[in-house]
């Protein structure tokens, strides 16, 4: 398997490398602002949904932890995983299987993009970029 880094790696995210693509969303969200992008839907009359100024806030979380990563227990090995991030806003995450595979690509260190599906089959896409420090 490729090394999850922030500079360049891109693949589908699968229950083997999960907790290494959260890693490396963890060490370039921590401590950083940044906006997160959503496109929910396939339909093009869909707005979408922006969110300024973003962090994590791992006091928000029950396990007080801001990145978080679980496997399917009813299974051994497991059939799916998923990843959550407590920020200002919510959380956001996504899960991954045998057949339902995140595809995440880091852009420098600053961009990550998620192509996942939702429920209803519908393509999601998220930008999450760091943003700039303002002294």
């Amino acid at each position: 398997m490729k090394d999850v880094n922030t500079r360049n790696w891109f693949g589908d995210v699968t229950i083997e490398n999960i907790k290494e693509v959260a890693s490396a969303i963890e060490k370039m969200l921590i401590g950083k602002r940044y906006t997160f992008v959503a496109n929910n839907a396939d339909w093009p009359h869909e707005i979408p949904q922006v969110r300024t100024s973003q962090r994590i806030e791992p006091e928000k979380a029950t396990d007080k932890r801001g990145i978080s990563v679980w496997f399917d227990k009813k299974e051994s090995p497991p059939r799916f995983a998923g990843m959550n991030v407590v920020d200002t806003y919510g959380v956001w995450g996504f899960l991954t299987s045998d057949t339902e595979k995140p595809y995440v690509v880091f852009e420098g260190e600053h961009t990550i993009k998620i192509q996942q599906k939702n429920g209803h089959g519908d393509t999601l896409h998220w930008v999450i970029a760091v943003e700039k420090d303002v002294a």
